[in-house]
């Protein structure tokens, strides 16, 4: 399979992961600074160039990874459809349902896909919690509560951005595993400068409540940390992972019948596990997951807290 890339920032990270993988995959990379092309060249023995066109007209190429910041999203996805290419883009895949739309006209216009790289779903302790609501092994779901925290490890992170760029991923697994809410209630709280800031949120379905948490209000030294509380009928699962400069501590536990269970967490790289299921999926159509349509059910969620509060 021919994969391009358009960029050279987390562009570069995914064609290490592309290389990585056991199918057979080749890549371009497109970028605009030459030597960073080159080094990127050297370092994993791509293709490079700077021009468009080559990634575009080149008919070979079953796949764009647009790996680009999402305010560009829009334009070059629509771009790579009209080449007759399908597309991978990163979450948030836009940030306004306008641009969404607008390319899924293109998407129906041109019979090509876009796939969102919701990496949430392909996590093994989420995997789990969706399949035991699927099967009801512990009865029904009743009520889940499910977190991200982190230090100011990126930068600002205030109001205007937290749900887009923090909680869309909690908002991709929970959108995934019990839909569109019925009604949402939020309060929030931003420090003095607006560059951290902590959302508190309700979801509302007819049988299940979801208690949603995402802050990067946490002090330097505390750990960028996710996790969940899922309350069923008759047992509960409790996952959290703390990830530390040097180290991570973490589990998944189950209450069911009287007895504790650990279940053996699998050290994946998250990003990897998607890339792999694009190349495989590409081959056999199955990237359910990924679809463009759900992204956006997540991302009206988000952007519906940010422009209320």
């Amino acid at each position: 399979m021919h994969i391009g890339i358009l960029g050279t920032g987390f562009g570069s990270y995914h064609g290490k992961i592309y290389n990585m993988l056991d199918q057979e995959v080749e890549v371009t990379i497109w970028g605009r600074q030459v030597q960073k092309l080159e080094e990127l060249k050297s370092e994993m023995g791509c293709n490079i160039t700077t021009r468009l066109e080559d990634i575009l007209e080149n008919e070979s190429i079953d796949l764009v990874d647009v790996c680009l910041p999402s305010a560009l999203h829009r334009e070059y996805t629509i771009k790579v459809l009209k080449s007759g290419k399908d597309a991978l883009i990163e979450t948030p895949a836009v940030l306004t349902i306008e641009d969404g739309e607008a390319i899924l006209d293109v998407m129906k216009e041109t019979g090509q896909q876009v796939y969102v790289n919701m990496f949430i779903r392909y996590d093994q302790p989420y995997i789990y919690l969706h399949k035991a609501h699927l099967d009801q092994r512990y009865g029904k779901l009743k009520h889940l509560s499910i977190y991200r925290k982190t230090p100011p490890l990126w930068g600002a992170l205030g109001l205007d951005s937290m749900a887009t760029s923090l909680m869309i991923h909690d908002l991709d697994f929970i959108t995934w595993l019990l839909g569109k809410p019925k009604d949402m209630f939020y309060k929030a709280i931003e420090s003095d400068d607006h560059t951290k800031a902590y959302i508190d949120c309700q979801l509302l379905y007819d049988n299940s409540l979801v208690h949603l948490v995402g802050h990067s209000m946490a002090p330097f030294g505390y750990p960028f940390s996710v996790g969940y509380e899922a309350v069923f009928d008759n047992g509960m699962i409790r996952y959290y992972e703390d990830g530390y400069e040097d180290h991570q501590e973490g589990a998944l536990e189950v209450f069911f019948d009287g007895t504790k269970e650990t279940i053996k967490l699998e050290e994946v790289m998250h990003c990897k596990a998607v890339l792999e299921q694009v190349v495989l999926g590409h081959k056999n159509g199955d990237l359910s997951r990924l679809k463009l349509a759900d992204a956006l059910v997540s991302l009206e969620l988000a952007l519906k807290m940010q422009e209320l509060i």
